[in-house]
């Protein structure tokens, strides 16, 4: 799975092994957990971040190369059965 996602703020759930910002995503820096939108002016701000990324293609393939080592270490589901097998209590 090769994707490279853009966010508009870091992702809150921290994960066995948390995603790396510029690593496995780009952050458009739009904080949305305060309250449930932000203002107009840093939605403004998205449309030149993305083409700016756009324009760099080696590091959007260092990203997507990044998640997809991600998701083969730690997201297939044998991975996922794995971790749950040895964080469980029996």
């Amino acid at each position: 799975m090769h994707a490279c996602i853009a966010l508009d703020q870091e992702p809150p759930p921290r994960w066995p092994t948390p995603l790396a910002e510029y690593t496995n995503f780009l952050n458009l820096d739009v904080p949305t957990l305060q309250s449930p939108v932000a203002s107009c002016d840093r939605y403004a701000e998205i449309p030149t971040k993305l083409e700016e990324w756009l324009g760099r293609d080696e590091g959007l393939m260092a990203v997507m190369t990044a998640n997809g080592e991600y998701f083969d270490r730690f997201v297939d589901p044998e991975r996922v059965g794995e971790h749950i097998l040895a964080t469980s209590v029996v």
